[in-house]
This record gives structure tokens, sequence and C-alpha cells, in this order.
């Protein structure tokens, strides 16, 4: 994400306008300004002040009038003066008395009209009455900023010494950036897509064209970025990325207060004009605006929405009234991110970008250029449809682009542009994609993603970083390097492998492997392999559980109870659909411990054995989201939920399989989000393995504790989802369940530290049929359920942070310095 937000604020503009009005509106005799005022022009567009009773209007066209009005005020006409562009117009009250009556009625009145507007929602809402639509969107992404706003002036910086005045730089930063614009916007992009919806399905994206100023191969992360709803009615309103209530809702009831600004006569129909903020004065900024709302249908026909902070940002929405459909329907809408007037804190994209109050005390009069640059998104629909049966979408993911996106010629751009590319547009496109080349910034982009799965990339092999170095107990420093072939070789062959080294057991460990792609579109692949390593006893080991950028896994540092095996592979992996994913495999080799062990199988004690395993795995992520690209899958956000599940079946007498068993093992995470950060993790995870399975294949409960001395010892790195009161193969287990329960507790400030707590709770229960099959170890059952409790404190220095737990119940310790598990943290933050 950080990779997103550096180009999203280093690069998007606004077209110029030819004329531009500025200028302030007050009380007369108070001179408080009168925010959210009408403005009326002559060529009939309306504008609004701000909060601060503001105003800026640029046109194309020298404007000659402007109509002022507002509630409790006589309305004010002023010429356009041909050299002025600032006027302070100054509203007379009608009376006192009749200010506070139609004052006091627009308070009581507009609640009434948001509660019609909450009741009507089901009429109005076009997701819940509409069987189908479709329509196409263009849309233009600019940064950039208004060239005469900024003084062409080079500043000199003086310096006095000895008494002297000398000339120390000079600085025309301001003068160079004007010149810049005058030729060319700070960044350029444009889109066209399609949008289906089905009624009882989400809304699909399908981009057709897309052009980004630097990429010749699009950005694709930029085009997953949620700007704002498409739909006004959704509980939580989008803007720039960030979740708020949405005040057309019966929560808004509670979060906002609402004021009649104006009744507005359109034809026979009156429009209500109804402004809302948050009762509660916060110390981020929040959502408030101006809603536009029909008095016969109650429906929103415009929308304004602002967060004004340290960053502004409004975004507006219009709706236009569509008779196949007796509703109203967007047409068009515009995104503004620019430098803010407020001290308020702003989060964007779900605080994944934050801007704060660094309560700096230095006063800086000169305008610098940030102060004027901003970014402008503006979205246009057309082509509209409803409710035909050939409008359903056939991709499952949220966004689609066309494999030809990248590459329409200007032709089709036209027939979807308002006005015609610009010679400063065309200028943006050049210069922009020199620089980029100059600076390599489609290479920089792909190896930013390669690391953030966990891969460094060279020209054909993209290298695993997992396996240059690792730790654990019984290999002591683990080195070693491998990969996998990357699509300058082959995007339907990949080859992999990886060579290892211990330097505390002396082995060599390997791997290496052919495969195929079968399908693109369903992700699907086959293929063989073979390995020779080390894995962790009686594991869940899910063939399909996320380790993108597991770089750094604690609990391995304490691992010893490892088996060896060396094995044949068939794999086949398929996505059933975009957020449902399975993988196959069928295996046969060699099995071993590391520690003393021996099954008895049937009177023969087994210390090593061969299986033939056929295994299958899937993940099920409901609610997450991806986009389809021309180079496959791409997740562009997680969902709150995950089911894994898995199958295995050992088969004896196949490919000289020795033993007969199956084994079913599950997994299902759930994350309920509260406010500001804070959220509560819930997990249950659990096995059953039904035959004559080895120690290889039950169930440890995942530990991470020694009973060491001196207690020091004990105090070494937590794990992720472990117990770290309970002792390496304490337990084992045939049948296992696992609970867990995290409270995540958003960060707070101590001195220059922000720490994050958790409060977490873990309780399993287990049992092991048929004990006296498994000699030469010493171990427990948990029938009786195992508890422990705790609390980490991550995030106390540079990562690290510390957690202490207490193990409870029918198998707590009698010393109960032994139930006590002090850890250390480590939590890697990357920013997204």
């Amino acid at each position: 994400m950080r990779i997103l937000t550096l180009l999203l604020f280093v690069f998007p503009a606004f077209l110029m306008a030819q004329y531009k009005y500025i200028g302030v509106i007050k009380n007369v005799k108070t001179k408080e300004p009168l925010s959210y005022t009408n403005i009326h022009t002559n060529d009939s567009k309306l504008y609004y002040s701000n909060s601060k009773g503001q105003f800026e209007i640029q046109s194309n066209n020298r404007l000659k009038t402007l109509s002022v009005s507002y509630v409790g005020f006589h309305t004010k006409s002023i010429n356009i003066e041909e050299n002025n562009r600032f006027y302070e117009i100054l509203l007379e009250p009608k009376t006192e008395s009749l200010n506070e009556v139609v004052i006091q009625a627009s308070e009581n009145e507009s609640i009434k009209i948001i509660k019609n507007v909450i009741n009507n929602e089901p009429l109005n809402n076009l997701l819940k009455n509409l069987d189908s639509y479709y329509y196409k969107a263009y849309n233009k992404t600019v940064i950039s900023a208004d060239s005469d706003s900024i003084s062409s002036k080079i500043d000199t910086i003086f310096k006095y010494e000895n008494g002297k005045r000398v000339l120390k730089k000079i600085d025309s930063t301001n003068f160079k950036f004007k010149n810049t614009l005058k030729k060319r916007h700070l960044y350029l992009s444009e889109n066209i897509s399609q949008f289906h919806y089905k009624n009882g399905n989400e809304v699909k994206e399908e981009v057709l064209a897309t052009r980004m100023a630097g990429f010749k191969q699009p950005f694709y992360e930029m085009l997953s970025l949620n700007f704002s709803n498409f739909n006004i009615y959704d509980e939580l309103l989008v803007l720039a990325g960030s979740k708020y209530i949405n005040p057309i809702t019966n929560n808004g009831l509670k979060e906002y207060r609402y004021k009649i600004i104006d009744t507005l006569n359109q034809g026979t129909n009156t429009m209500y004009l109804v402004h809302f903020k948050p009762k509660k004065n916060k110390e981020n900024a929040e959502l408030e605006g101006l809603l536009f709302i029909d008095s016969e249908r109650f429906t929103i026909t415009k929308a304004v929405l602002e967060l004004k902070g340290l960053i502004y940002v409004k975004l507006t929405q219009d709706f236009e009234y569509d008779n196949r459909i007796s509703n109203w329907f967007e047409s068009q809408k515009e995104l503004v991110i620019s430098k803010g007037e407020s001290e308020k804190n702003v989060s964007l994209f779900g605080g994944m970008v934050k801007f704060q109050n660094s309560n700096d005390t230095i006063n800086r009069n000169r305008k610098t250029p940030s102060d004027f640059v901003k970014f402008i998104s503006k979205t246009i629909n057309s082509d509209i449809e409803f409710n035909k049966q050939l409008l359903t979408s056939s991709f499952s993911e949220k966004i689609k682009i066309n494999e030809l996106a990248h590459k329409k010629p200007e032709t089709y751009w036209n027939q979807f542009r308002k006005d015609s590319i610009s010679k400063r547009e065309i200028r943006t496109y050049e210069i922009i994609d020199s620089i980029a080349l100059k600076n390599k910034v489609e290479y920089k982009l792909e190896l930013a993603r390669e690391l953030l799965k966990g891969y460094y990339p060279t020209k054909y092999f993209n290298i695993e970083l997992s396996k240059i170095i690792a730790l654990n107990q019984f290999e002591g420093l683990r080195l070693g390097l491998g990969g996998e072939t990357n699509k300058r070789i082959s995007e339907k062959i990949k080859l992999e492998g990886y060579l290892a080294y211990g330097t505390k057991d002396h082995d060599f460990k390997y791997h290496y492997g052919i495969s195929t792609r079968l399908s693109k579109y369903h992700n699907s692949w086959v293929g063989l392999n073979y390995s020779y390593d080390l894995k962790e006893a009686a594991a869940l080991d899910f063939m399909l559980e996320n380790n993108s950028f597991s770089l750094i896994n604690p609990r391995n540092l304490n691992i010893y109870d490892f088996y060896k095996y060396d094995t044949y592979a068939l794999n086949f992996t398929y996505d059933i659909q975009s957020n449902f994913e399975s993988k196959f495999r069928l295996s046969t080799g060699n099995y071993k411990t590391v520690f003393d062990y021996a099954l008895n199988n049937e009177g023969n004690f087994l210390e090593s054995y061969k299986l033939t395993l056929l295994t299958a795995g899937f993940l099920y992520s409901p609610f997450s989201e991806y986009m389809r690209t021309p180079d496959g899958k791409r997740k562009i956000a997680n969902g709150n939920t995950d089911f894994l599940f898995q199958a295995t079946q050992s088969f004896d007498g196949f490919l000289e399989g020795e033993l007969n068993f199956i084994r079913f093992i599950f997994r299902a995470n759930h994350r309920i989000l509260f406010y500001k950060d804070n959220f509560l993790y819930l997990l249950v995870q659990g096995g059953i393995v039904k035959g004559d399975a080895p120690i290889t294949h039950l169930f440890n409960a995942t530990p991470n504790y020694t009973l060491k001395h001196p207690w020091i010892k004990r105090v070494t790195f937590g794990g992720k989802n472990s117990f770290e009161t309970m002792q390496y193969n304490e337990f084992l287990s045939d049948n296992y369940l696992m609970f867990q329960v995290h409270q995540h507790i958003r960060k707070f400030n101590i001195g220059s530290i922000k720490p994050q707590v958790t409060l977490i709770s873990r309780a399993a229960i287990g049992d092991l049929s048929s004990k006296e099959n498994h000699q030469l170890i010493q171990f427990k059952t948990m029938e009786k359920g195992y508890f422990e409790s705790g609390l980490e404190l991550n995030n106390l220095f540079k990562g690290f942070g510390a957690s202490a737990f207490y193990r409870y119940g029918p198998y707590q310790y009698q010393n109960i310095s032994n139930n006590i598990a002090l850890k250390v943290t480590y939590k890697l933050s990357l920013g997204f």
C-alpha cells in the first residue's frame, strides 16, 4: 500500500478554467461568515460557499452577475466587474424574530425530511428494486495546480554575518513550478469501464481501456482504489477509501445534526437542501456535507461530502432522473483532494494513509508548491441500460482488466471523452512517460510487488527470501537458496527448487520441480516435484495457508521436534472461483522422526515408514475481493472471514505405502471490526484422524514453551496462534479442537512510543485412541480441556514487544512460576 500511496500522492488534474471568481459571504450586521450560501450565476449554474462563507467559481465563460440567497436573509444580486476577481458580499437579515423562527423550523423539519429519506430507501435504492443494470464510465484523474495562483517571484535568502547582510540562497522553487504547470500537469490518467449489476450480486467492473502516465503496462493497484460508493444508500459511505456512517441511515440520526439550508424549485417539484455535520467535535476530521432531497420521492438527487482537516477532501455526486425506471441514477461524480485549512487529523483508505498534526510551532507564511496542488478525479457515466438479461457478468472477481485495455487507439478514447485531449495533457503523457522510463519506475514497482510476496526478482529467476536463512533448535542456522523461474522464461511452464544446509545437523535439504499452467482463468496448474527436507511433527500443515511474506516466524526458533521426509509428489491446483481455491496432491515417500519414536503397527515397531498420501485442500474467503488482470488474479481487499479444510487419505499397499489412515483438518477465522482500529479476532481449528496414523500426522496443539532452568531461559519468542504455556509435544491427540479469542485494542501514545495491546484467551480439548501404539516418547492427552490467557504489548521498539500468559484449569502446575510464560513478540509492519 505504501507504493500505491506514493504514486497516488505524487501523481493526478483538473482542467483550468479561463475565469475565476473568489470571495466571501457575511452577515452585514455581525460580519460573521454565512456557510453553505447559494450562489446562482447568470449561466444558470449553482454554487455554494464553504463552512467559512468562502467561495471559488471557475468558468470557461465570463460571468455577468451573481445572485446570493440564504435562509433568513434577503437575496442579493451583484454585477461582475471585469477586473475584479474578489468579492465580499454582505447579506441583510430579514428580521431578528423571523430569523429565529426560520432557523428553529429548519432544525426540526430537517429531521422529518431525513427520516422520510430513510423510510423511502427501499423504493429509491436501485440495488433493491432493479433486476439488473449496466453502464459505462469515463474517468479522468489529474494532479495539478492553477498556475495563476502561484507567484513567479524568485525569493532571496539573506543572513547577517558580522553585522553585514550576506546573500545565502536564491529560491526559485515557485518560479520553476509555475512554468512547469503552464506546460503540463503533474500527473494524468484515464480509464473507461463498464459496470454490471444483477439483483442479489455485487456490482462488477470491467476495465475496457486504461492509460496511465509513466506506465506501458497498467499499474493495477491504482485501478482497485475505492474512492467512493456508487450507491448513496449504503449503510457506510466511502470517501477517499475510508468509511463513514451514512447520514441517511438510523445510525446517522445518532451521529449527525441536520439543518435545512434552502428549498429550491425545479419545475413543479421542490428540492430540499439539507446540511449535516457531526454532533461531537472530534480530534479527527469527520464526514459533513450537503444533501439535495427530492420532496416527492424523498430521494437523493445530489450529494456533497467533505472532510475538513489537514487535508481537504470533497466528493460531489450528481444524479439524473431517468423516466425508464422513474428514479434517479448517478450521472457523474468528482473527487477533490487538496491541502486543508483545519488542524484536524485525516485518515484515507481505511487509515493506511494518515495526515496528523505534528504540533509544529513553526509558522510558515510563504506558500510552497504543495499548498496549490490538487488531486481531482472526475467520472462521467453513459450508455445506461436497465433490466436486461444480457447484462449478467461472466467473471467472479470484483474487477476485471481487459487484455487489450492498455492498447486502445485514440479513436476509441474520443468516443467517451467529453472534450478532446488537450496539448497540455498530451505533453503530460509524453514527459511523465520519459521520466518514468529514465527512473525505471515500472521495474521498481515490480520489485516491490515481488518483495511483498517474499521474492527478489532477477531477470529470469525469482529468489525466495525465506529460503536464504532460518533458525531452529535441530538445524541450528539454516542457510540456503531457492526460488522459481518467472514469466520471462515462460508464462506457462515454471521450474522451482531450493538447496539448504543446517549448521547443527550438518545435512543438506533440497527440493526441485516443474509445473505447467492448464488454465489462466482458473489459475490451474499441474506439476511434479521431489523433496528431501524437515517438517514439524504433529503440526497442522494446510497446503493453501497464506504464508506470503512470512520471512519471520519467531516460533520456528524454538522448534526441535521434526521429521525427515523424502517424497515424490504430483500436484494440481484449481480456482473454483476467485475466492474459492483448491489443491490436490498425490505423494509417496519415506518418513522418519529425528527424535526417539516408534509406531506399534500390529506388533511391528516402525521407526521409519513409507506413506502414500492423497490430499485435497480448500480455501474459501467469502468476503475477500479480487481483481483479474492479464497477469492473473490479484487480491485487492482482505475479507474478515476465511475457511480452510483439508482431507488426507493414506493407502496401505498402494505405491508401497505401509499405513492406512484418514486425516481431516480445518480452520475458520473471523474478524469483527469496531471503531478506531479496534477489532475482535475469533479462531477455531482442529482435526480428526482415524486409523493407524504415526506421530507425524497427529496433533500437538501448536505448543511454544519449555521448562528450562534457570527460568530466564524460558523467555523466548512468541508465536502466532500457538499455546505459549504448553510444552513441545506435551500433549498428543488424534481428535482435537482449539478456540482462540483476540481483542485487539488500537495503538495509544506513551511519550514517543505507540504500543498496541492485545488480550488473548485460548482453549483446547483433545483425545488420543490407542495410546499404546506410540512408543519411546512421553506425552499426555487433554480430555479435560487446556486453558491459557494473556496479554501482548506490541510495538514497543522497532516492531518488538512483550507478552505474558498464564496457564490455568485442569492441567495447571502446582508451582505457579511454571504456569507463567513471558515472551518477546515481533510484528513486522510494512505500512499496508
